[in-house]
């Protein structure tokens, strides 16, 4: 009941902060070029505050009044509905709150390297497909890619490493998340709500083949509810025995498998939920339907009939 309390206070905090602060955005020194209003902000850079075009394929200027535009105001292209695709101009370095909130015809986004800042929702309630995180991004918050029901896929490069929570909560038909090797921590929320979700994709372990959700080694953390009502998921794998879990990160019914006397045995002890456990060797393949562990020292792929994660398989 908490988890729901929280997340329906994120969206409704989200939602209602429209209204709240968009006459700050458009101030008195607001101006209008060609179908851009914008304003010039200190360091006498350009932020774009509102588009007032109605092209279906729009790309942000690099210059206006030739000043560099480097910020994609608040709500600027909230509520379009226009727009089908957008490509960012090379100096671009901060998308605000809610900038192409509820673009529900937003299809294709095309994001630039230098980009930096990506704010509270602003790629919330649209029809994205999938987004690519440019190297450059060191910082996502809260639901910025959230209740995108038709977001497939998402490209999270290797340099990202600082997510908030519910970045993609309720993103119901993602199913593929390429995750770089920074990410370390999976926050509250992150993945609440993907019910399409089948697993991550990273240099070392490609889990996408499988009803199971391999957690990367790479994660040394995770919070409560980030996979919270994904229906795909069947059960976690923790190669990594130092991954700390918190008890709503997984399902009741989740098996969990880890290493015989590492962190997330205790874990399971602890909360009841099934543990099995293994010695990983060296890598993951996704050629065979059994998934061949090393149970207390002696190997098999018969004891676990019943939880066996389909096209997976960890062996020497």
């Amino acid at each position: 009941m908490r988890r729901k309390v929280i997340a329906m206070f994120l969206v409704i905090v989200l939602v209602l902060g429209i209204s709240g602060d968009k006459t700050v955005v458009q101030g008195a020194g607001t101006k209008i070029w060609g179908e851009y209003e914008y304003s010039v902000l200190e360091n006498g850079t350009v932020s774009i505050d509102k588009y007032i075009g109605s092209r279906s394929e729009v790309r942000i200027p690099e210059t206006i009044e030739g000043k560099k535009v480097t910020e994609i105001g608040k709500w600027a292209f909230s509520s379009n509905e226009y727009i089908n695709k957008v490509q960012f101009s090379r100096g671009i370095i901060s998308v605000k709150t809610g900038a192409f909130q509820f673009c529900k015809n937003l299809h294709y986004i095309e994001l630039n390297e230098g980009l930096k800042f990506i704010g509270n929702g602003s790629f919330s309630f649209t029809g994205l497909y999938k987004i690519k995180i440019p190297s450059t991004v060191m910082e996502i918050q809260q639901l910025a890619i959230a209740h995108n029901p038709e977001l497939k896929e998402v490209i999270i490069s290797n340099e990202v490493n600082d997510m908030s929570e519910g970045v993609f909560h309720w993103c119901t038909g993602l199913e593929y998340v390429y995750l770089g090797k920074n990410v370390e921590c999976i926050e509250e929320d992150t993945f609440r709500g993907c019910s399409a979700l089948k697993g991550f994709i990273t240099d070392k372990i490609p889990t996408y083949k499988s009803d199971y959700i391999v957690i990367p080694s790479q994660i040394n953390v995770f919070y409560p509810s980030a996979f919270a009502v994904c229906n795909q998921i069947k059960g976690v794998i923790f190669p990594n025995e130092d991954t700390l879990i918190c008890p709503e990160v997984i399902k009741e019914e989740c098996v969990i498998y880890g290493k015989k006397g590492g962190t997330q045995e205790e874990f399971a002890k602890e909360y009841g939920f099934e543990f099995h456990p293994f010695i990983q060797t060296n890598k993951i393949s996704l050629n065979t339907t059994k998934l061949n562990l090393e149970l207390d020292g002696a190997k098999t792929s018969k004891l676990l009939v019943n939880h066996t994660p389909a096209n997976a398989t960890i062996q020497q």
